[in-house]
This record gives C-alpha cells, structure tokens and sequence, in this order.
C-alpha cells in the first residue's frame, strides 16, 4: 500500500505543478487553435495558367504561395512576389506585372500587389512604376491612389494616384506632379 501511495504523491506533484505552471487565457488557446487564421495549403515555386476560351491569357510564377482558408474571406498571399505574363489572343507577350508581395482575395476576386510593383506594356513601350498596385477582376481595371512613375521612349510622367484597363493600353494619371519630354536627337 505504501508503494502505491508514493506513486499517487508523485503523480499529484507533477499534475499540480503542470497545471500551475503552464497558463494561458482562453482568449490564447482560442487564437493558437483557430483553424481560420492557419494556412490551409502552401506551395513552393509556383506557375499557374489562366485561359479564356482555351487560350492562356496568363502565366503567373511565384516563389511562394500560402492560402488562407478564412470562411468569411479566403485569400491567397503570395510573400515572395509574383510575376505575371499576359498574353494576347495569338499567345504573345502584351504586358508584364512584378511585385515582391501580393495578396488575391478568392471571394471579391480582387489583388493587392505591393512593393516595388512594375508593370510594362510591351506595345506602347511603356512601364509604370509604384508602391501599391490594386487589380478588380470582375471590373478589370488596376488602379492605386500611391505615388506613380510612368515612363516611355518619349516622357516620363509623375503623379499622385492611377487608373488603367486590365492591358494597360488605356490609363491615367489622376494628379500629374510633374513630366519630363525626351528629346531624340
């Protein structure tokens, strides 16, 4: 019997001391085990195709993506950057979008590509340079309301704000701050 209650003093000891010391608030427990703010799935080197009507209209290439399974609001964030590729109808390269972080909201459809965000229109020779870049799907138009270089063969304009198609063939500067015209000799 004496045998038995040294194990159950040892046992009580070692639960007692657990349970003091380990202690957390429920608040704590709630948001280390709530599945909705933990990445659902994670990818390493990352291409993805996008077509319409059987032809690829996009490539997008990222060194990491992590999806966000949050039921109210799913996402994707993309910590490394993403590099996008679109493509015309006869599979040719009609502008370019990089950015070193970027974040898709699968719901709105809608992208946030962040710092040091460069799309390049391959027709018009033209590139646009910001911090924030923000791209409506369903509207398909990019705009943001953050400083904005845009330059081409001829000018480089500076500005507050931007708006533009989702080809980057049709857009403007909302508050011009200043241009510059090249003069070709």
């Amino acid at each position: 019997m004496r045998h038995h209650i040294k194990y159950i003093a040892f046992f009580l000891s070692v639960a007692l001391f657990i349970s003091t010391s380990c202690e957390n608030s429920v608040q704590e427990v709630a948001a280390f085990t709530n599945i909705e703010k933990q990445p659902a799935v994670s990818a390493k080197k990352v291409e993805v195709m996008y077509s319409d009507s059987g032809l690829i209209r996009l490539i997008l290439k990222a060194p990491e993506v992590i999806r966000m399974a949050d039921p109210k609001d799913p996402y994707m964030e993309y910590p490394q950057g993403i590099d996008v590729t679109f493509l015309n109808g006869n599979h040719e390269i009609e502008s370019t979008l990089t950015a070193k972080h970027a974040v898709y909201y699968e719901k709105k459809q809608f992208w946030i590509a962040s710092n040091n965000v460069v799309a390049y229109n391959k027709k018009e020779g033209k590139t646009m340079n910001t911090e924030e870049l923000n791209w409506d799907i369903p509207k398909e138009r990019f705009y943001s309301d953050k400083f904005v270089r845009i330059t081409s063969p001829d000018e480089v304009l500076y500005g507050e704000g931007f708006q533009a198609n989702q080809n980057f063939d049709n857009w403007k500067i909302l508050k011009i701050k200043n241009s510059y015209i090249t003069l070709k000799e």
